[in-house]
């Protein structure tokens, strides 16, 4: 999967940092896909678009891309909650659902921070809604694989629909056993 989880270890010394990395978030490079950088502060965190930011942990860490989000409306560990009680729900209520939900691999590490691992999946609103240069190259290796272009935009629309988070808070992860793969991210605006 494009997702992955963190190393435990990682988790742990973020966990630590966590009120060195919430007075510094602004300072790191933006990582959020969903939003230019035009208009309030770009230190800012509190904003649409500024608040998913990349730290550099590749000296001990290489091969990890680590990005950290400040979420708002709950706390940190009830929105990673809430999120695993939809996917679970989903699952439940649609078992034989054209596409599969994955669980995010997100970590609770301060009130309001998360860590994920970073990606280059596009959003489903980067498929259809907003076509992006990512999102269309999705489209195209998932076509050479053999699903349909209805078939894609079908589960898409219904993963996003299923979660409530919105077309940008879902990303296509890729494919698995003949089923789209989609993750929420840590959002539930």
């Amino acid at each position: 999967m494009v997702l992955r989880p963190l190393p435990k270890e990682l988790v742990a010394r973020l966990e630590r940092a966590a009120p060195k990395i919430d007075s510094r978030l602004g300072k790191m490079k933006n990582a959020d896909h969903r939003a230019s950088l035009t208009g309030a502060n770009e230190f800012t965190t509190y904003l649409w678009g500024r608040r998913v930011r990349q730290m550099n942990v590749a000296k001990n860490y290489p091969g990890i891309r680590l990005v950290i989000k400040r979420v708002h409306g709950y706390p940190a560990e009830e929105t990673i909650r809430r999120l695993h009680e939809k996917v679970d729900e989903h699952r439940k209520r649609l078992p034989g659902a054209e596409y599969a939900l994955q669980k995010p691999h997100a970590y609770a590490i301060g009130h309001d921070l998360v860590a994920m691992a970073g990606t280059n999946a596009p959003s489903v609103e980067e498929l259809y809604y907003r076509p992006s240069d990512r999102g269309q190259k999705a489209i195209a290796r998932l076509l050479k694989r053999g699903f349909s272009e209805e078939g894609i935009r079908t589960a898409a629309h219904a993963a996003a629909e299923a979660m409530g988070t919105g077309y940008r808070n879902i990303v296509l992860a890729g494919s698995r056993r003949g089923k789209l793969v989609f993750v929420p991210l840590a959002d539930l605006a």
